[in-house]
């Protein structure tokens, strides 16, 4: 799992373009922070999960009681995200955020994270 973390740090942990079909609610949709940017992940607010990729697979990690937390028995991921609405517009933009990832072992890693949520 440690290879999770690596991959992230160094860029290659890219999750696929996403896409949020008509009537599927709402989703943020986080990249990172640097030059270039790389998607990570995306929130699904409806389905109330956080897909990411874990060895080279993408998955759809489950909320968890903790607010803002997602996870499974191998990798928990906390966000901390601050939106700003966009007037007029089914959407918010990031004006903060965190993914940070933790595995199972021990392992922890934070990363800067911008991000938009739309609607459909």
């Amino acid at each position: 799992m440690r290879a999770l973390l690596v991959a992230l740090a160094l860029g290659t942990a890219e999750l696929p373009p996403q896409q949020l079909p008509p009537g599927s609610g709402c989703a943020i949709f986080l990249w990172t922070r640097g030059e270039p940017p790389r998607r990570v992940a995306m929130l699904a607010e409806r389905q109330a999960t956080l897909r990411i990729m874990i060895d080279r697979a993408v998955v759809d990690l489950p909320r968890l009681a903790e607010p803002g937390a997602y996870g499974n028995g191998r990798v928990r991921a906390l966000l901390d995200l601050t939106l700003s609405p966009e007037p007029r517009l089914p959407a918010a933009t990031m004006v903060t955020g965190v993914l940070r990832l933790e595995e199972a072992g021990g392992e922890e890693l934070a990363v800067a994270v911008g991000g938009l949520r739309a609607c459909r």
